[in-house]
């Protein structure tokens, strides 16, 4: 085997790996959690799509800019979030990354 075929191997282990260990510590974001709470209101059930989830790498502080809608209106401050597509993405990327190395360097017949 291969120097190229074992970085492969370990590039298609990887974007599968790097997706199925985040996905435990993704939550959704602001405008999922309202629509869970819609709905649930109304007797639903709402389950977030992969656009609804992030990764927060650091919390920062919901900074309300109108008094009357305290919940919509505002930002956060000194926040690090990553989408959890992009995650996925990135997975899949390097598993096709993989896949191409091994397909390219293998002989034939």
């Amino acid at each position: 085997m291969t120097v190229s075929m074992r970085t492969g191997i370990i590039l298609i282990i990887a974007g599968i790996f790097i997706p199925s260990v985040l996905y435990p510590l993704a939550t959704p974001n602001r405008v999922a959690l309202r629509n869970q709470l819609i709905i649930a209101s109304k007797g639903g059930s709402y389950e977030p799509r992969s656009s609804d989830l992030e990764i927060v790498i650091a919390k920062g502080n919901w900074i309300v800019e109108d008094l009357n809608y305290k919940d919509t209106k505002g930002h956060f401050e000194n926040r690090i979030a990553v989408p959890y597509q992009y995650i996925l993405v990135i997975g899949i990327t390097i598993l096709f990354s993989g896949v191409a190395l091994i397909a390219l360097t293998r002989k034939i017949l």
